[in-house]
């Protein structure tokens, strides 16, 4: 355990089942789909990408500038 409340964790998933615990645990949730996951659904999540390289391309949308 952390000890760190939910809302403050950002969560990197690229599975539909991981993806989905997160979001039930509170946390805002990144999917990043694989050649295997990519037709589950991710409609819980508060951010779907492509890639890790888009994800840090758009850092500032989860950390303010």
């Amino acid at each position: 355990r952390l000890g760190i409340s939910p809302e403050y964790c950002l969560a990197l998933e690229d599975s539909g089942p991981g993806s989905l615990a997160a979001a039930r645990a509170g946390m805002t949730v990144i999917a990043i789909p694989n050649a295997q996951t990519k037709t589950a659904n991710f409609s819980h999540v508060n951010y779907l990408y492509s890639s890790l390289h888009e994800v840090v391309a758009n850092l500032d949308e989860f950390f303010g500038e």
